[in-house]
């Protein structure tokens, strides 16, 4: 330690130890460097593939390691014009320096997929890149339609891009609900996995028709065979009726002849007991008759009252009042099945002078129990109104909605929701 000297510089002269001490600084500053540069390329590294990915090349892979701020580019682009965006993408990250490119380019085939509706399933045909993107696809139109309503023929196929792509659905449905409802879901699910969509659905206007006259032709059969039943067992009432009445009385005419050649072999006490005796039955068998008229009365009134319940029954049979969804406004395609309902309220008015119209409203089961009472009860109001407006007496009409309280059909599948979701009427 002489002379303020180490024991490990105690042999080098002045000279060599500042030689020394020159060279050990570029070293000590490079195990610096060293020590920062790892983070950095990790940042440039992080944030050059979150800007590929933001920049449709999400393909693309960023390799840096040991590289400095010089960026290697790996992956296949579908085109020329992909690798060449993706290069620039990477140039404009702040901090890279150089970007090297390995990418290779493979001209990839856009997807194009079918889908056709058939007998209440939605068939799906084409091929898709990856099982990853058909279970995203079948899972977001299983959301809207229902997984039990898909029947998947999709195929993975090499060679096909991941993104972009057409769907095509095609098909005829009955009603105009459904084909809205359709529409709608493919619309939402292509929009979501950026497919272009051709909607080519559209309503079998021949089937349509011809259920509609088969309905109708039914429906007046049925109508004509209860009204012709219905007189007939009013006739047959009435005959039976007038025919008691007229044994009734013939019966006491033979009494009272009878009572008369007895009362003319008694005394005059005796024959004002008999005669008195004869205006009492007289008078029971009167007040008898009447019971009976007005019991046939109401018999007949009954069955006036069915005949019409039977006939509002049969108007709304297949058939159902339209609203728009979650509102109680009522779609102008319904207007004509209200046109029919007044109509049969009008000729039970004449029969049935008596009667009350009850409008009921009913929903599915899907929203609140609140919501739903106030939904039914509220389209029930309006159609209600509808009649009133078309000439309906206001004093022999109420409406009351019972909301999800009384289905007639299990709220489990699209079907039984739509069933339950009606407006019904009765006569009291």
């Amino acid at each position: 330690m002489a002379n303020g000297r180490s024991c490990c510089c105690a042999g080098l002269s002045k000279g060599w130890w500042w030689l020394l001490t020159l060279l050990g600084l570029p070293f000590l500053y490079f195990l610096m460097l060293s020590a920062k540069w790892d983070p950095i390329e990790k940042d440039i590294q992080s944030r050059t593939q979150q800007k590929l990915a933001s920049s449709d090349a999400a393909w693309s892979n960023v390799e840096i390691e040991k590289r400095g701020r010089d960026v290697l580019l790996t992956g296949t682009a579908a085109s020329d014009e992909a690798r060449d965006k993706a290069i620039q993408t990477a140039l404009a990250v702040d901090g890279v320096r150089i970007v090297e490119d390995s990418i290779t380019v493979k001209s990839l085939t856009s997807p194009s997929l079918q889908a056709h509706y058939e007998n209440g399933k939605y068939i799906l045909e084409g091929t898709l890149a990856s099982q990853k993107e058909i279970d995203a696809l079948t899972s977001a139109l299983a959301d809207k339609v229902g997984a039990e309503n898909i029947i998947n023929k999709l195929t993975v196929g090499d060679g096909y891009a991941n993104t972009g792509g057409a769907m095509t659905i095609a098909g005829k449905l009955m009603d105009q609900e459904s084909l809205d409802n359709s529409s709608s879901a493919f619309k939402t699910v292509a929009a979501a996995l950026g497919l272009t969509l051709t909607n080519n659905l559209s309503l079998d206007l021949d089937a349509i028709a011809a259920k509609k006259a088969a309905d109708e032709a039914a429906l007046a059969k049925k109508m004509a065979e209860e009204a012709a039943s219905a007189e007939e067992a009013k006739k047959v009432a009435e005959e039976e009726a007038a025919a008691k009445e007229a044994e009734a009385m013939a019966q006491k005419a033979e009494e009272e002849k009878a009572a008369a050649d007895a009362q003319s072999q008694q005394s005059e006490a005796e024959k004002a007991a008999l005669a008195k005796k004869a205006e009492a039955e007289k008078a029971a068998a009167e007040q008898l008759a009447e019971e009976q008229r007005r019991a046939e009365r109401m018999v007949a009134a009954k069955a006036d009252v069915e005949a019409c319940q039977t006939k509002l029954n049969n108007t709304m049979t297949g058939k159902t009042i339209l609203f728009d969804t979650n509102k109680a406004h009522i779609q102008k395609a319904s207007f004509a099945l209200l046109t029919e309902i007044t109509t049969v309220i009008s000729e039970c008015r004449s029969k049935v002078p008596d009667s009350k119209i009850v409008v009921s409203g009913h929903t599915d089961s899907r929203g609140s129990d609140a919501y739903n009472m106030a939904l039914s009860q509220r389209r029930a109001d309006a159609v209600k109104a509808y009649l009133i407006n078309a000439g309906v007496d206001t004093s022999i009409i109420t409406s009351t909605g019972y909301g999800e309280t009384q289905p007639i059909a299990p709220n489990d599948t699209r079907e039984g929701r739509a069933k339950n979701r009606r407006i019904t009427f009765s006569i009291q």
